[in-house]
């Protein structure tokens, strides 16, 4: 299982200037990944003496394990719109100790973040952030190999561009700002993504950082989201796109890459403007990192031992979801659950308890609702309100099952929120 610890500057002024670093970091992954994968994600800041700490540590462990982890960095100097020569000039002029960290990233199985992670556990995040934690079969995967480092001026100038949902919050947008650059790193063909290391004044290496510039905007109004990408479509050969969606397809994170031309026209003035919005102290709370599939009580979890599909009503009834203010006693035994010896071998997080998902649709269909009742959400009434309808005209897909999965594990635990 991979797991993608981001680390953010949250003493920057410019606040576009981290998400340009956060995207950054993120479509330099992309060629890494597997097709159908995705690893786990968890976006956390620091103050630029923490981010500096954690970036030494997390480049050893790069060092050391190259083969097994993924690194990456983002430097205030990378912020610039120069001409490629003058902007690779530019970064060496520096020194390390003249450059702020922007973003960090490492990226690697869970014994290496469990180790990056020891000295880093309690961190500030985004108020209501959830970590985004793939279903198990995407995140299980082996790296692809890096591409060549690639120093050449392009022929013809190239460009990255995000869109993001104009009245969705921040602590939503970020989780899907990721995926939408992975995916879009992933499908630009490797010889156009010009991922190189930038090198500092004193010889250090930033890692896998595209030399094309990629400015973060927001749409105008939440209906240009998907004018953009059905523009985008239209001039398929000279275009690559990738949105990032929620349960309702509101369209939250669109990347598209191409010439500069081209992709300006696609994202023009008319339809986007710059983001502007910047997170404030009172915006962020101090958070345990966490890489899990869902968290029971310790006590609850004992009585959980011999789960079966017939069992899966029980299971709401038994299992409680940990209360904030109790959480972190409960969480302080290591208790074993006997599911999946796979997952119960894992000692990424003590407290840790897997809970496998039913995979029958009726049984299923009666926990969702049961959990929709007792949530009292109108969003998540309607998202069960469509699913019944589909379920009712024997109209289930794999996609609306999936929903459903997403839906119970959402609401067994708020903290987490699964793809």
């Amino acid at each position: 299982m991979k797991n993608m610890m981001i680390l953010l500057n949250k003493e920057e002024k410019v606040f576009g200037h981290v998400l340009n670093g956060l995207c950054h970091i993120s479509f330099g992954l992309g060629h890494k990944i597997p097709i159908g994968k995705l690893p786990n994600i968890s976006v956390r800041f620091a103050s630029t003496k923490e981010i500096y700490v954690f970036r030494q540590k997390a480049f050893d462990l790069f060092n050391k394990n190259k083969k097994l982890a993924f690194y990456s960095d983002f430097i205030t100097a990378m912020n610039s719109v120069m001409e490629f020569k003058d902007h690779i000039d530019y970064v060496k002029s520096f020194k390390e100790n003249e450059l702020t960290y922007l973003g960090v990233c490492f990226c690697s199985d869970e014994k290496l973040t469990d180790e990056l992670i020891t000295d880093f556990r309690d961190m500030p995040v985004l108020k209501n952030y959830q970590p985004l934690i793939a279903t198990e079969d995407k995140s299980m995967f082996e790296f692809c190999s890096g591409v060549a480092p690639n120093y050449e001026k392009p022929a013809v100038p190239k460009k990255i561009i995000m869109s993001l949902h104009p009245k969705e919050s921040l602590h939503i947008l970020l989780n899907h700002m990721v995926v939408a650059a992975i995916e879009l790193g992933r499908k630009v063909p490797r010889e156009q993504l010009n991922i190189m290391p930038w090198v500092d004044k004193d010889g250090n290496e930033h890692f896998n950082i595209s030399l094309h510039p990629f400015p973060i905007l927001m749409a105008k109004k939440n209906e240009i989201q998907k004018s953009i990408i059905d523009e985008m479509h239209e001039k398929n050969s000279e275009l690559y796109c990738h949105a990032s969606s929620d349960l309702n397809q509101n369209l939250l994170a669109v990347c598209g890459f191409g010439e500069v031309e081209n992709i300006s026209k696609v994202f023009n003035k008319e339809k986007c403007g710059l983001w502007r919005k910047s997170p404030g102290n009172k915006d962020f709370i101090l958070d345990t990192v966490v890489f899990y599939k869902l968290i029971v009580g310790s006590q609850e979890s004992k009585k959980l031992e011999s789960i079966t599909k017939k069992d899966h009503e029980d299971l709401i009834k038994e299992s409680k979801v940990i209360k904030k203010d109790e959480q972190k006693s409960k969480l302080t035994k290591t208790d074993k659950l006997d599911i999946s010896p796979k997952k119960a071998e894992s000692t990424f997080f003590q407290g840790v308890k897997y809970i496998e998902i039913n995979t029958h649709v009726h049984e299923s269909m009666k926990v969702a609702k049961k959990l929709v009742n007792e949530s009292g959400s109108d969003e998540n009434k309607k998202i069960m309100d469509n699913l019944l309808e589909a379920y009712e005209k024997h109209e289930m897909s794999e996609s609306h099952f999936e929903q459903l999965q997403i839906l119970i594990l959402s609401l067994l635990n708020p903290r987490i929120k699964l793809i």
